[in-house]
């Protein structure tokens, strides 16, 4: 396998059973990013909020099966990652883009979305990743929780180990 890995429409960061944010989980050489791309919650809280009610409850769960299966697209900044890329050059890439984000935050332009998540191998305590594709650990005071699915966890429990991130 080679690094960085990139794992499209990943779920983070659950709160009451149900994760916030989808975007881009890349995995590096002993550091771990997490670009989010769309607000679920924004998402479902806005889900028919225009039609009567008849019809709300039907757009709701649509929404909400649509986010549960992965169906949510995410596209990367181009700069930021190209397949093929050197892992060198993709975490200087991903470390100016967060730069430049911060800098950015400010401005009437800037996203509502939180920034993105950075996380080094040092930093991860107590990881664990479920048959059933759920990655969870603890770092930088806080519980990171990441949807990946069944389908893509050996790819990631493989780059984790390849990126030394954890130990087998």
């Amino acid at each position: 396998m080679t690094l960085p890995l990139r794992l499209t429409s990943t779920h983070y960061y659950r709160v009451s059973g149900r994760y916030l944010f989808a975007g881009d989980l890349f995995i590096a050489r002993r550091v771990l990013y997490f670009f989010p791309v769309v607000d679920l919650a924004d998402q479902r809280s806005q889900a028919g909020a225009e039609l009567p009610d008849s019809l709300r409850l039907v757009v709701w769960l649509g929404t909400y099966v649509s986010q549960f299966f992965d169906l949510c697209d995410s596209v990367p900044q181009p700069e930021l990652w190209k397949p093929g890329m050197s892992d060198e050059l993709f975490r200087a890439n991903a470390d100016a883009f967060i730069s430049w984000l911060k800098q950015q935050r400010g401005s009437q332009n800037y996203s509502q979305l939180p920034l993105p998540t950075r996380v080094e191998a040092h930093e991860i305590t107590s990881p664990r990743l479920t048959r059933s594709g759920k990655l969870s650990f603890l770092a930088q005071s806080d519980n990171h929780d990441f949807k990946i699915g069944w389908r893509r966890g050996k790819r990631l429990r493989d780059a984790l180990w390849e990126a030394d991130l954890v130990k087998n």
